[in-house]
């Protein structure tokens, strides 16, 4: 007989409340070497699982703390009336203890029927562990809906801010001054996206616009554009400067500045 603790503890488990588990674990402080385990009588498995192969060829090395879950059944299947499966078993559980230099054997003995009328409550770090990832998933989809406004603002984020023209930050300035007019735009240097969302016009219309001030250069005559209603015209009048006849037409196309 020794009086060094034993290294390998089997027992069984309860997860989820009725989930039962078959646990082997190392509660040493060094590894216990070629690990075997015998049952009596041989548990069942069922649902065409077989026996875990850990149990049934054995362990070559279970470090310290190691510890390993085997799914057997539910507590429901295993307590009830006509259960096909037994409530007692008896494991053997041999071992190499690398200090003694000789091999142990330790007996335990596991009656279900204690378990009935129990209750299993969860550790505090499972309950937490439970919060954890239910707030971890609520804010997985936050930043995730929040990923996909922020793609909206792509256009006009650079790499140290947001990309503004000076005309805009001129735009913004007299609006946080409380200046009105905004600065009138200059309808050549801006694009048919421009017109469809100032003028609230559809594609057809600004697309029209951006080809006459790409071609003429001059404000005369957009009144008669089709679809170019009286709001229209009153917005265009009030955000856009009127370029004269006379004033030459830029060949450069859509710079955004003024």
């Amino acid at each position: 007989m020794t009086l060094c603790p034993p290294l390998v503890a089997f027992a069984v488990e309860t997860q989820k409340r009725f989930m039962c588990y078959l646990t082997v674990q190392n509660i040493g402080s060094v590894p216990a070497y070629e690990v075997e385990f015998e049952f009596s009588p041989e548990p069942l498995w069922g649902s065409g699982r077989q026996k875990p192969p850990a149990l049934e060829r054995g362990m070559k090395c279970l470090p310290p703390g190691q510890k390993y879950w085997f799914l057997y059944h539910t507590f429901f299947e295993l307590l009830a009336k006509d259960s096909q499966w037994p409530s007692s078993l008896s494991i053997a559980v041999s071992y190499l203890h690398p200090q003694l230099a000789q091999r142990l054997r330790e007996e335990f003995h596991i009656d279900l029927e204690d378990h009935r009328e129990s209750t299993a409550v969860e550790s505090d770090v499972y309950v937490v562990g439970e919060i954890l990832e239910k707030h971890i998933s609520q804010l997985t989809k936050e930043v995730h809906a929040l990923n996909e406004t922020m793609k909206s603002y792509s256009p006009v984020a650079g790499a140290t801010g947001v990309d503004l023209s000076f005309a805009t930050l001129q735009g913004l300035r007299r609006l946080l001054k409380g200046e009105e007019p905004v600065e009138p735009i200059n309808p050549r240097h801006v694009g048919y996206r421009a017109f469809q969302e100032i003028l609230g016009v559809d594609i057809e219309v600004a697309t029209q616009l951006e080809r006459h001030f790409w071609n003429s250069g001059n404000t005369d005559g957009i009144e008669k554009s089709s679809g170019m209603t009286d709001r229209a015209i009153e917005s265009f009048n009030r955000y856009f400067r009127q370029m004269p006849p006379h004033e030459p037409s830029h060949a450069n196309g859509v710079d955004g500045t003024d």
